[in-house]
């Protein structure tokens, strides 16, 4: 699962509370002791069903990609970034102008974005002093773990994961 557990975060933001979850997982081309494939669909109570495919098998440089399909529309992000948006009458491509490429990123560790990190930090120490919740709970990370766990479960058990059974 490695970085996709924030996707997993933000999927919940999205459908609310999951109640059920299927996974398949593999080693497909590191030999490693844990999986470099995850592939999982969730069922939320609100109706969203999501699919989440998490992998260090492919080859550097792919983006990070979201895409949201309802009713009204269409929205996709690549690496956080709005870059296409449908709606009833109209399809908008926004313009990559300064945005580097999938193959133009480096995959270095020394590169990575610690702005997010240092905010959530500067949240949380301001919490503690404002006497308030956090922006991101120990609660939200505990229900999204939680996921990742049934997603866990699932692979090994090959079924279906409803979240209510067995204390998930």
């Amino acid at each position: 699962m490695t970085q996709a557990i924030h996707m997993l975060d933000l999927l919940r933001w999205i459908g609310g509370k999951p109640v059920r979850v299927v996974a398949v997982a593999g080693s497909l081309r590191h030999d490693i002791e844990v999986e470099d494939t995850l592939v999982m669909a969730i069922e939320f109570g609100s109706g969203v069903i999501a699919a989440i495919e998490a992998s260090t098998a492919l080859r550097p440089g792919y983006p990070m990609r979201l895409e949201v399909h309802t009713t009204a529309g269409t929205l996709m992000l690549e690496e956080n970034e709005l870059v296409r948006l449908d709606v009833p009458g109209a399809s908008v491509l926004f313009p990559s102008v300064g945005r580097k490429t999938a193959f133009e990123r480096s995959p270095s560790p020394t590169e990575l974005k610690l702005e997010p990190h240092r905010r959530q930090i500067e949240d949380f120490v301001q919490a503690v002093r404002d006497d308030r919740d956090p922006a991101v709970t120990g609660e939200d990370a505990r229900e999204t773990l939680r996921l990742v766990l049934a997603a866990y479960a699932s692979v090994r058990e090959g079924r279906e994961i409803p979240l209510a059974e067995g204390g998930w």
